[in-house]
């Protein structure tokens, strides 16, 4: 676990650059355009609430918290991401805090109740231990908050247990599920888009039911849920969506405090 930890934090700030060309080209249209934008339909109306950000990169969805009025603190342990982040803040300041740290500890740096709600976009799959982290985090959290997060579908966009067959059926072949029960770290071997760079850094598979009970142990239960799909308009100005137009590639969910 310590040495998938210590590959995934060299990994992300190695491709900061990289990352932040795929981000702020559009190149990430599935960000962009797909579970980016149901991710925010989850979050609600944001304004004046204070947010924070669990793995926020370089700040891509802090920046657009911010513009919809929130007050937002990002935290994410890759130094070279969160300088990304620091530098869109100079550039165009939106009063937004970011941290660079162990998301495990945001509990040691604000006091109970700090936070309204907690948002994270595609990152607890990429942490060794989300538990400690959610745990952490609903500590900071108030007794009439939320969490909303995205993680890639662990039922059908996990590899290596699932991935397209050859047989031809539009762009891509019948998607084959296996070894779905075999959790633990992956190496994610793909190049960013529009870049020419790859992203080697692991990500963490694990099951459904081991994601419900991690929220569930951090004191959460999840109220909502749901499986983005891209409209047939969408599929059509971006073909790249046709795979995902059949299978759920993203996971958003919304959870609350058990007290609440």
């Amino acid at each position: 676990m310590a040495h998938s930890a210590r590959l995934a934090r060299t990994a992300w700030d190695k491709a900061a650059d990289s990352w932040e060309s795929f981000v702020e080209t559009g190149a990430d249209y599935h960000r962009l355009q797909l579970h980016g934008p149901w991710l925010l339909r989850a979050a609600g109306d944001v304004k004046g609430l204070r947010v924070l950000d669990l793995g926020c990169g370089q700040g891509f969805f802090s920046r657009r918290l911010a513009t919809l009025g929130a007050k937002v603190t990002g935290v994410d342990w890759s130094r070279n991401q969160i300088e990304n982040a620091r530098r869109h803040e100079k550039e165009r300041p939106l009063g937004i805090e970011y941290r660079r740290m162990d998301a495990r500890n945001v509990d040691k740096i604000w006091p109970e109740g700090t936070f309204d709600l907690l948002f994270s976009c595609m990152a607890l799959m990429d942490m060794p231990e989300p538990g400690p982290v959610l745990k952490s985090a609903s500590r900071v959290l108030k007794p009439s908050g939320r969490l909303v997060a995205s993680i890639s579908h662990p039922c059908f966009n996990s590899p290596p247990v699932s991935l397209w067959t050859r047989e031809r059926i539009g762009k891509h072949g019948p998607r084959i599920i296996d070894r779905y029960f075999d959790e633990g770290p992956v190496l994610q071997d793909w190049v960013l888009r529009g870049t020419g760079q790859k992203l080697n850094a692991p990500a963490w598979h694990r099951t459904l039911s081991t994601w419900f009970s991690i929220v569930k142990e951090a004191g959460f239960v999840i109220t909502d849920l749901w499986e983005p799909q891209p409209t047939a308009e969408q599929v059509r100005k971006h073909p790249g969506f046709e795979g995902v137009s059949r299978v759920p590639f993203y996971l958003v969910f919304e959870a609350k405090p058990v007290s609440a």
